[in-house]
Order: C-alpha cells, then sequence, then structure tokens
C-alpha cells in the first residue's frame, strides 16, 4: 500500500533475472526490459522505461526505502510452488528483494490457494498479503482502453486494488479523445503515471513455441 516502497521493489527487480529463471537463457523466448503498455509506438512503450534499464545499486534502493519511511515490515509474498512459471519467478523475485534489504515472507502454496487469498483485503495477520506473480496477454495492453491491471480505480481496479485518481481521469480522458496524436500524448501520460504509483511491477515477456 506504500508507493514509495513498490518504487524500491521496482528498482530492486532485475528483469532479465526473471524471465532467464522462467525460460531459459536464449533470449529469443523473452524480453526484458519492458514497461507498461505494448502499443507498438516506440515512444508509447519506452516512456519512463530508462528506470528498468539499469538495476540500482544496494544504497539507492534502501534510500528509497528509507525515504518512504520501510521499517523492516514483513512482504508476504503469495508463492505458488505448482506454477511452472511463477515458482521460478517467486524464488528469483524473493531472493532479489531479500539482497536488496527488504524483509520478505515467502509463504509456499498452490495456485488454487493463491487465488483464494489473493481477494483477502485484510491485514497480512488476517491472511492478507503484499504480492504475488500474475500473467496477462501482450494484446490486452494495445492500449488504454483493455489494459486493465492499469486502472486505478480502487475496489474495482485487479487484485491489490490500486485507486489512482489521476490514472483513471487520463484513461477517461483517452477514450473520449478523437485525435490520434492528442491519443498518442494522453497514451505517454499515462505510460509514465503508471511509473509513479505502479499500480503492479512488470517482470518482463515471455514467448512461448508452440506448434
Amino acid at each position: 500500500s506504500n508507493p514509495g516502497v513498490r518504487q524500491a521493489i521496482m528498482a530492486a527487480i532485475d528483469q532479465r533475472e526473471t524471465m532467464t529463471a522462467i525460460m531459459g537463457t536464449d533470449s529469443a523466448h523473452w524480453r526484458a526490459p519492458v514497461g507498461f503498455m505494448v502499443t507498438g509506438k516506440k515512444d508509447v512503450d519506452e516512456a519512463g522505461l530508462s528506470q528498468n534499464r539499469q538495476r540500482r545499486s544496494k544504497a539507492e534502493i534502501q534510500a528509497l526505502l528509507e525515504k518512504a519511511g520501510y521499517k523492516n515490515e514483513r512482504l508476504v509474498l503469495l508463492h505458488a510452488t505448482d506454477h511452472t512459471f511463477f515458482n521460478p519467478c517467486s524464488l528469483v523475485v524473493a531472493q532479489q528483494l531479500r539482497d536488496a534489504g527488504m524483509n520478505v515472507d515467502d509463504q509456499a502454496m498452490d495456485w488454487a490457494t493463491v487465488q483464494t487469498r489473493r481477494t483477502n483485503r485484510g491485514q497480512l495477520n488476517e491472511g492478507g498479503w503484499s504480492m504475488f506473480p500474475t500473467v496477462t496477454p501482450v494484446p490486452e495492453y494495445t492500449s488504454p482502453l483493455i489494459s486493465s491491471f492499469m486502472r486505478g480505480n480502487g475496489k474495482d481496479a485487479f487484485y491489490g486494488w490500486p485507486d489512482d485518481p489521476e490514472a483513471e481521469r487520463l484513461h477517461d480522458e483517452w477514450t473520449l479523445e478523437t485525435d490520434p496524436a492528442k491519443q498518442r500524448k494522453l497514451e505517454i501520460a499515462y505510460e509514465l503515471q503508471a511509473y509513479k504509483t505502479l499500480p503492479y511491477i512488470p517482470l518482463g515477456h515471455y514467448i512461448q513455441s508452440s506448434a
């Protein structure tokens, strides 16, 4: 619930390490770093991406945590051990955050239990949680209209229930705008707003082969 701590978490996560853990060392099977939307417009998709291009030092991350008022509180990670992608992802992220000085309570469970636990909006001692990995198809992030994880509409948003009035204003303005040039400017603003409040933290794109 603390955006400053979320900024430190993002700074501690190396997307390349996370994607390598999930898909292996062949980078043809993954993309990192990535931001939020995937519109195909470079100025939109790479707006703010500089924050993910280079991993921050432990001192820089600890400075972010200190600024956020972090006092070594537990960060409860819902870790699905029976999921092909979420298990290695959770292992790597938990270690990255610990290396940065965060107190990670890595709670192992099956994915079905994660799906139940993530609905809990209570405090940590009431079964609440801090984070869990999940996945969403890239085509759903081609515009603000369908980028559901980016919404900031509180209790109606995705699990975590981000409340971001500015993101909602940009979203609504984009849906009513008919000028493509103005829409593009709003898309950039929407992407940059996501980097400010972090409704979720991107971990990379993985690409599955099929036959």
